[in-house]
């Protein structure tokens, strides 16, 4: 069993619906896999259970049913570790509820960061406790990888929530901003990766990952291809992303051969908006690849649905093939 982030340092991505789609393809191929929405937004739980279920943990006293619900008591040194409540969706898929009281424990943290032993203290238990969770759910649930959502930001409650992956797939854009933003996510995880290893180290045996948050690759979203508009500015940011990535994230990876990204052992897809199934999807509340039919894809829409499918076949066979010995594919040292 792997702890797998979904992490993007740059909004607007698409990390939470990519999630949403590899979990759904994950419990197609037959793989148990458990979604955990640790992000304050809590959209990846709206994605996929109805707003009935979701107002019937939110606004009861079921609340303890979410992942803040079931670590707070701990966090707070007020009682352990209750019994993960896990939601099945299907027989492979099972889902650890978010919660919108996340956004609050990033503001406790921060105002302890005038106190570091506080702060760091706080961190650890709250990065233990979810340890602790996710555990016990992958082992209720007899879970093959853990796939975390995440916010879109490097603040201090992500540095707790993200010490517990073994590996990150990193989301990235085709454009100015999220190249730009590249160097200083690499800046950050190296500033981390200290704190992270002697959190580590202070337990044994260690209930934290030796080396977390290993880099898998990456994967190129919205990439759109115009016939009638084969040079573009995306092209030329497209062209920079193995560079920019290896020297961002993966400095002791192979130097990339080409600047042609499907030619590039970590880029682990390129994947199109698929714009004209998003919305039906999201009115079937279903998977784009799982589409029938019945539920609008005919025609074009039908034969798009297929090419989704294979898209995400292949990512998550990629992601498989290297989670056992982190990065099989082209080894990428932690940048310590």
């Amino acid at each position: 069993m792997k702890t797998i982030a979904l992490f993007s340092h740059y909004g607007r991505i698409g990390s939470t619906t990519l999630l949403y789609h590899l979990a759904w393809m994950y419990a197609e191929l037959g793989v148990r896999v458990l979604a955990v929405d640790l992000d304050p937004q809590a959209q990846l739980s709206s994605m996929l259970l109805d707003s009935d279920d979701l107002e019937a943990i939110w606004l009861t006293t079921a609340r303890h049913q979410t992942t803040w619900g079931a670590i707070e008591p701990v966090f707070q040194q007020r009682a352990p570790l209750s019994e993960p409540a896990m939601h099945p969706i299907t027989e492979h898929l099972a889902l650890l509820v978010g919660d919108l009281a996340w956004a609050g424990v990033e503001g406790q943290l921060a105002s302890a960061a005038t106190q570091p032993p506080t702060v760091e203290d706080d961190a650890l238990r709250l990065a233990l406790a979810l340890r602790q969770l996710l555990h016990d759910a992958a082992a209720q649930h007899d879970a093959q990888i853990i796939l975390l959502d995440v916010a879109s930001n490097t603040g201090i409650l992500n540095r707790a929530l993200l010490s517990v992956a073994e590996a990150l797939v990193l989301p990235l854009a085709p454009n100015l901003a999220a190249s730009q933003a590249l160097p200083y996510l690499g800046a950050t995880l190296q500033h981390w990766r200290p704190v992270w290893q002697q959190w580590s180290a202070a337990h044994t045996p260690a209930l934290l990952p030796a080396t977390p948050l290993r880099p898998l690759g990456y994967v190129v979203m919205h990439h759109a291809v115009r016939l009638d508009r084969p040079l573009h500015a995306a092209d030329r940011w497209l062209a920079a992303l193995p560079a920019a990535y290896r020297a961002a994230l993966c400095p002791e990876a192979a130097p990339a051969t080409s600047a042609d990204v499907a030619d590039d052992p970590l880029c682990l897809a390129l994947l199109k908006p698929y714009r004209s199934l998003m919305d039906i999807a999201k009115e079937a509340r279903k998977p784009m690849f799982l589409l029938k039919p019945a539920d609008g894809a005919l025609g074009n829409h039908g034969l798009a649905v297929h090419a989704c499918y294979r898209d995400f076949r292949g990512l998550a066979q990629r992601i498989a093939a290297g989670k056992d010995n982190l990065l099989k594919r082209d080894t990428c040292a932690p940048n310590v």
